[in-house]
């Protein structure tokens, strides 16, 4: 969970994939997911998917625990240290 929380604050998205015994069975465990690997989207029918790198298949919403940072958009999260180290180049660039 540390690590879920921590990645969501440094990269403004923390990811968990829940296995299932069954399609829709209790949660067997839990795994902590690159965010660099993993990237939300929407199908054809606005329908809300994660494509994860090392699987094949699109995974749905209820297999993933998905922690977001401040967004602009409200399914994924901005990455905070990159948006304050553009606002600290464009502070400086202006004083200059």
């Amino acid at each position: 969970m540390q690590c879920l929380v921590a990645n969501a604050v440094l990269t403004g998205n923390g990811y968990a994939y829940i296995e299932r015994d069954l399609r829709q069975g209790p949660a067997k465990a839990i795994y902590n997911l690159d965010p660099a690997r993993v990237t939300p989207y929407f199908d054809g029918m606005g329908r809300l998917f994660y494509r994860i790198d090392q699987y094949r298949d699109s995974v749905a919403p209820r297999d993933i625990i998905h922690i977001k940072g401040l967004t602009w958009n409200s399914f994924t999260g901005m990455d905070m240290i990159r948006h304050h180290k553009e606002s600290f180049g464009l502070g400086i660039a202006n004083r200059d």
